[in-house]
Formats: structure tokens, C-alpha cells, sequence
């Protein structure tokens, strides 16, 4: 029974909740700091709707990359179900779960915001059409096999996210989260674009479109610099004209070149979470700068 749920865990794959929590984050503190609006409890309950959501789509991604045969015993794909972990009613189940904890999470949220669902739940609608529209799509057109899903990741993981954190706390749409979240949403695509990257091959053989095969191998390796150091250029820039503490981001210089290496490498299994950890580097300096922006 334990081993089972330790399998229900790691479907969902959590190690990739780190590309959701600073984007959400970020909006909450740009609340607090532009209007002088904060609730721990508003930011609990909107990490449990995006932590859920992104949990649903993870499930909804192994499932639907096993049915198209896009994993196999050979490809770098999630094992839960080319190894039996759990079958394709588990799954389906758990992903039904997840998305009943996001509305529930959405239920309370409301209560706590006095937000009306209308108001707060556009993004999380469109949210949800996006989990389902990424993985599964309308008569097998999936964003993530067109050449969408880049696009895709980098709008939900970043402004869609700060946007919605930001709301949540203050109970007002603003273009000021969207500014903010650009350098978030390129490094959440930065592990996106990874993983796309590390399968090229055989997502050539199956006959899925996107980015990275799209480019080839030269080009798709100076999309990848670009999404790692371009950040970089945007915090100096925040630095200039907002507070010097956009600095502090520049202390992952070392650690982002040491990514870009490892992803040159061929055949590395590891390289998405290996960006993905770089990222949540990156990202905590980022909220240290827009936390401490305004102070000397």
C-alpha cells in the first residue's frame, strides 16, 4: 500500500512544482509591495490551485505520451506506465483527484478573497482548457505536439501565474505581474525546452512538432543560451531603473553555465530537473530582489 502511493506521488510528478510556486509567488509580493495588500492564507490556497492544476496536467501528459507512443521502455519519458507503476485507470483517477482539488482550493479561495468566481476563476478556466488543449487536445491536435506548447508553458507558468497570485491578493487585474514574471515564465520554458531538446530524435520519429526539432540541434542549443542568460539582461536592466537589489540574481551566472554545459551533453535522462533546479536558484534571487526593492 505504501509503495503504491509512493508511485501515486511520483506520477505527479513533484519535482516540477518549482516551476509554478516563484510565478505565483512573484505576483503575491508585487501585492504587498504596489498595494500594501497580503494574506498567507490567499497564498497558500492559490499555490493549492496552481499546484493542482499543474499536477493534473503532468498525469494528463504521461497518459497521453504513452497512448501516442511517444514513451516507451527506450525514451526518457515518465515510467508510470511504460513500467506498470500504475495503469491507465490509476492515472486517470489521480488526474481526476487533482483537478477536484483545484476546484475545492478555487472554492475556498473565493471565500477567503470575497472574490467573486466569475472574477476569479477566468484564469483558472482558461488554466484548465490549457492542461487539457497541451496534452490531449481537439481531434489530436495537442498544443505540445505543434510547436504550441513552448508558447504554451511560457504564458501559464509566467504571467498567467503572477497574475493570478497577484489577484488573489489584492482582487485586481495588472499588467505590473506580467512585466515582472518575463524572466520566470523564459527559465520555466528554459526546462521545457530541455527536455524537448533531449528527445529531438525520437519526437522526430513519432512525428511531433515542436520547437526544438523545429530548430535542429545548432539553433535549438542558442535558443537554450538564450533562455538561461537572456533573464540576466532584463534583472541589470530593473537594476538601472528600480533597485539595485536586481543584482542579486546575478550570483546564478556560474550555476546557469554550469546547466547550459550538462544540457550539450547527449542522452542525459536528468537534464529537465537539472534546469529545473537552476531555475529555482535563479528564482529565489529574483524574490529576494523584488522583496527587498524600495530599501537601501
Amino acid at each position: 500500500m505504501i509503495g503504491k502511493l509512493w508511485y501515486y506521488f511520483l506520477a505527479l510528478r513533484p519535482w516540477s512544482f518549482q516551476a509554478a510556486i516563484p510565478s505565483v509567488t512573484l505576483g503575491s509580493l508585487l501585492s504587498w509591495k504596489y498595494q500594501d495588500r497580503w494574506d498567507f492564507s490567499k497564498l497558500f490556497l492559490s499555490l493549492a490551485v496552481t499546484l493542482s492544476l499543474q499536477g493534473a496536467a503532468n498525469l494528463l501528459n504521461t497518459y497521453f505520451d504513452y497512448v501516442k507512443g511517444y514513451d516507451t521502455e527506450e525514451s526518457y519519458g515518465d515510467p508510470t506506465l511504460v513500467r506498470g507503476l500504475l495503469n491507465i485507470f490509476e492515472v486517470w483517477i489521480l488526474a481526476s483527484i487533482m483537478y477536484f482539488c483545484a476546484c475545492l482550493s478555487l472554492y475556498f479561495l473565493e471565500v477567503v478573497t470575497h472574490l467573486n468566481l466569475i472574477t476569479l476563476g477566468k484564469l483558472f478556466w482558461v488554466g484548465l482548457i490549457l492542461t487539457y488543449m497541451y496534452n490531449g487536445g481537439i481531434k489530436g491536435f495537442a498544443l505540445k505536439y505543434f510547436a504550441l506548447g513552448d508558447f504554451a508553458i511560457f504564458v501559464s507558468f509566467g504571467p498567467m501565474m503572477a497574475v493570478f497570485g497577484y489577484l488573489s491578493q489584492c482582487g485586481e487585474y495588472s499588467w505590473l505581474p506580467v512585466w515582472y514574471s518575463i524572466p520566470v515564465g523564459l527559465r520555466v520554458e528554459a526546462i521545457l525546452h530541455a527536455n524537448n531538446h533531449r528527445d529531438l530524435e525520437s519526437d522526430r520519429r513519432n512525428g511531433a512538432i515542436t520547437v526544438a526539432n523545429l530548430l535542429g540541434n545548432t539553433l535549438s542549443t542558442l535558443f537554450m543560451f538564450i533562455l538561461l542568460f537572456f533573464p540576466y539582461i532584463f534583472c541589470v536592466l530593473q537594476a538601472r531603473f528600480l533597485s539595485t537589489w536586481y543584482l542579486a540574481p546575478l550570483l546564478s551566472i556560474p550555476s546557469a553555465w554550469h546547466s547550459f554545459l550538462i544540457f550539450q551533453k547527449e542522452n542525459r535522462r536528468d537534464i529537465p530537473a537539472v534546469i529545473a533546479k537552476q531555475h529555482s536558484l535563479f528564482s529565489l534571487l529574483y524574490l529576494l530582489a523584488v522583496y527587498n526593492q524600495g530599501t537601501v
